[in-house]
């Protein structure tokens, strides 16, 4: 991802988290603006602070890019979270910690989160999720994966709207 959140290009299994294909995904917008994504992010909270002090420090490094000035202005008008937080000033640079996502599919997935700053000056990032050997999260990302791979072979996203077709017990994860 770039400097301003935007994905610039993720695997399959990242699509099928997010229920989209993730390349042109901004994570602020899908976190502050796209209320039916709230659900996905097992601590919302904790994911709109860390995407407030990925931003500042952003505009910090990046004051003359019209493009930030411009999400970060949309971001205040349609949140008010966003401006809440904003106003705060916080700076919290998160380079690593649990990542905790409630997929409507395959229930809880409790996953390890790298970012990996890019040499150079390109304000790219490398974002890793990964889950731990022999763990639920591990179930329930080769689940989910195994889904995906049902679907006919072809590029499957799963919207969220989706219906699971699993017993109830792994769609709220308590046995995944």
């Amino acid at each position: 991802m770039d400097h301003r959140l935007d994905v610039l290009a993720g695997n399959r299994l990242a699509g099928l988290l997010h229920g989209r294909p993730v390349p042109g995904l901004n994570i602020a917008r899908h976190i502050f603006l796209e209320e039916a994504e709230r659900g996905l992010y097992a601590d919302w909270e904790k994911c709109t602070l860390d995407v407030v002090g990925h931003l500042r420090l952003a505009a910090g490094q990046y004051p003359e890019d019209p493009r930030l000035a411009s999400l970060i202005g949309e971001l205040a008008m349609g949140s008010e979270r966003f401006r809440r937080l904003w106003a705060r000033a916080d700076v919290p640079a998160r380079t690593h910690g649990r990542k905790a996502y409630r997929h409507p599919l395959v229930g809880l997935l409790e996953l390890h989160q790298e970012n990996f700053a890019l040499p150079g000056e390109s304000g790219m990032e490398l974002l890793v999720l990964s889950a731990a050997p022999g763990s639920p999260a591990e179930d329930g990302l080769r689940l989910l994966e195994g889904l995906g791979a049902d679907s006919g072979g072809e590029r499957a996203v799963l919207r969220r709207t989706d219906t699971p077709s699993m017993p109830s017990s792994a769609a709220t994860g308590t046995s995944m």
